[in-house]
């Protein structure tokens, strides 16, 4: 299969996982169904993998620049009640 996104779809530049959907794993598809009575709704929206035509065609990634100028976990010195 091994279709990329860019010979469907105008891409931006994309990471490899975006670039080729066919490459992911840890899908409900790769694995033998279950029985339907023990099968949640997330399982069901979970159980196919991304194709060319649902992975993003731009991707533009956040720089974090906030998150790092955290001083870190604040230490709590209140009673537990």
């Amino acid at each position: 299969m091994d279709c990329q996104t860019s010979d469907f779809y105008k891409t931006c530049v994309l990471p490899e996982r975006f670039a080729n959907p066919d490459l992911l794993n840890g899908y409900g598809c790769q694995y033998p169904r279950r029985h339907p009575f023990y099968i949640t709704t997330n399982m069901e929206y979970g159980f196919n993998r991304p194709s060319v035509h649902t992975v993003p065609q731009c991707y533009y990634p956040k720089r974090n620049a906030f998150t790092k100028s955290l001083p870190g976990i604040t230490k709590n010195y209140k009673l537990n009640m």
